[in-house]
């Protein structure tokens, strides 16, 4: 996309680069720090004692948190969405999804004019906790930050700090109302909650980690007040390279953010992620294509993106068994079979490659759960695939399962 044909309304972050370099930064050096960096887990600040109103606030808190945290060079922290809404105690340790995760964890307390935490390393307690009380908001949100990092044995620079004012919430409602919007579609908010908390963001722009949430009712004039309101809200980052793509091929605005975005955060798993899926035909992105799975290792667009990618440019396959964690981690995501159907074909494994396939029919065959429908839509090619109807979605299942089936008659039943 040539500077004269750039969009007025979305700001260009690199116009001096060529449309490579807009992928090609990603140097060996930097490829081996960032594959080094600990995995950092952040619960919700709640336990069996808080309250309701304390559990809400937790949840938003936690999501300003992440925001604030991920932006330390040393860390990678996994968003809300590769977590769950457990108190630390809750959390079993043995599942796959909390597997070689530093977790951080613990209580908030609220008061009049009162906010107290109790924030700990672990599950076990691997470090006295840290005591936070302060009575205003701003104060009580950057000691928790200063707290997490002591317990991780790091510091706050000037740098981080700077960050680390912009986008802040100016009230305890707006924590609050964050909190609500993660439990949107919970038998614990009413519809008529979520209406009132979209309608008071929408007026407000000063916070902005609510509109990764509601990005989908939002116009691009607004994403893009939002992120100058938080230019470094990497997860805003990521919203602006989906919502704002215009399909080119290399897609050079949603890579620009991405490519900020790694900048401000590199151990950010998920814009690895859609750099190799707005880049899908560059052949030098294999370190960002194994980032996006190493990083997000509970992940499995992560992992059938990564497989996709190594497929498509004839590089050498992982272990088989990645495929069958991916399956493992989201069972409804249909994505994941096709990319396991593709890698046992490529290996001339026609027998397992139909296996995934009948597995992938039933998943399709009515009535498709919330997942599976949220997985086929979660592009807007695929989106636009599935509004096709299930019968269009099923036609390359059944033609691939013909496919197979001879192949393996071929080769002996």
């Amino acid at each position: 996309m040539s500077q004269s044909a750039w969009p007025r309304i979305i700001p260009q972050l690199y116009p001096e680069l060529s449309p490579e370099e807009y992928t090609q930064f990603l140097d060996d050096k930097e490829f081996e720090r960032v594959k080094g960096l600990r995995q950092i887990l952040i619960l919700p600040f709640f336990d069996e004692k808080s309250t309701f109103e304390e559990r809400v606030f937790a949840i938003g808190f936690q999501k300003l948190m992440i925001r604030d945290i991920r932006l330390h060079p040393e860390l990678s922290v996994l968003g809300p969405e590769d977590s769950a809404m457990l108190a630390l105690s809750e959390v079993d340790t043995n599942l796959l999804r909390f597997a070689n995760k530093i977790l951080i964890g613990g209580a908030l307390g609220l008061g009049p004019n009162r906010f107290t935490c109790k924030i700990a390393l672990g599950k076990k307690g691997l470090a006295k906790p840290v005591l936070i009380d302060c009575n205003n908001l701003d104060d009580f949100t950057l000691q928790c930050r200063h707290g997490i990092l002591s317990l991780l044995g790091l510091e706050e620079d000037e740098l981080l700090a700077s960050r680390c004012k912009k986008g802040r919430p100016q009230q305890p409602y707006d924590i609050f109302a964050l909190g609500q919007l993660q439990l949107e579609s919970t038998k614990y908010v009413t519809q008529e909650d979520i209406d009132e908390v979209k309608a008071h963001f929408k007026e407000t722009c000063y916070f902005t980690l609510p509109a990764s949430i509601i990005e989908d009712e939002l116009s691009d004039f607004d994403l893009v007040k939002a992120y100058y309101h938080d230019e470094y809200d990497v997860q805003l980052l990521c919203t602006l390279a989906r919502t704002l793509s215009k399909g080119d091929e290399p897609d050079l605005i949603a890579l620009q953010f991405l490519r900020k975005a790694i900048e401000l955060a590199p151990g950010f798993g998920k814009a690895y992620m859609f750099v190799i899926t707005f880049a899908p035909q560059d052949p030098g992105l294999e370190k960002h294509a194994f980032l996006a799975q190493h990083l997000l290792p509970s992940n499995s667009f992560a992992i059938s993106r990564y497989l996709g990618y190594m497929i498509r440019h004839e590089l050498p396959l992982p272990d088989e068994h990645l495929i069958y964690r991916a399956i493992e981690l989201d069972p409804e995501n249909s994505a994941t079979y096709w990319q396991g159907i593709n890698l046992f074909a490529t290996l001339d494994r026609p027998r397992k490659a139909l296996e995934l396939a009948y597995q992938l029919k039933k998943l399709l065959t009515p009535p498709l759960s919330e997942r599976t429908i949220y997985c086929l839509r979660v592009t807007p090619a695929g989106a636009a695939d599935f509004d096709k109807g299930l019968e269009e979605l099923m036609k390359p299942v059944d033609k691939i399962i013909a496919t197979l089936t001879d192949m393996v008659k071929l080769i002996g039943g």
